[in-house]
């Protein structure tokens, strides 16, 4: 469902900061990096630049424009073999060898196959934010699902 076209009440977004017109909470920040499997990481070269590797890119979606743009400028001339619209498939993808992409460094550094590709330091920050409209963030249901919210990913998930 879109927010923008007013189908939701709530949404839980990764941006810097909310859109005009919407009130936010901050739930949590979220760091990306770039990531690939060890066995990739060794054809290729520790020592390569980020265009020598297969691309798994972001489908045009509005949530993923932050994290493709930052993509278009770390490799600019790199291939991109293919676009994932949701962030498990495009892990799933990372973690069968296919390029290297962005994940958040929760998911990355977690799994032994994986290595964080040293292409960005610091890695890349976003916030999770959980976003209304000014004039629904006071109505009863939206209170509850944005405590609700708040509640989840209170420590240990707020440092994502």
């Amino acid at each position: 469902r879109s927010l923008t076209r007013r189908e939701a009440d709530v949404a839980i977004r990764w941006m810097r900061a909310p859109d005009d017109g919407l009130v936010g909470h901050r739930l949590a920040r979220v760091r990306f990096a770039v990531y690939a499997t060890q066995t990739l990481q060794a054809a290729i070269g520790k020592r390569a630049k980020p265009s020598a590797y297969p691309w798994l890119g972001f489908a045009e979606v509005p949530d993923a424009a932050p994290l493709e743009r930052f993509r278009q400028e770390l490799a600019p001339t790199a291939r991109v073999v293919c676009r994932y619209e949701d962030l498990l498939s495009l892990f799933a993808a990372i973690r069968a060898g296919a390029g290297a992409g962005l994940m958040p460094c929760a998911y990355g550094d977690a799994d032994p196959n994986l290595v964080r590709l040293r292409m960005m330091e610091p890695p890349l920050g976003f916030s999770v934010w959980c976003v209304t409209y000014r004039d629904l963030h006071e109505t009863a249901r939206v209170r509850a699902f944005i405590e609700h919210a708040q509640d989840f990913f209170a420590p240990p998930r707020g440092a994502l």
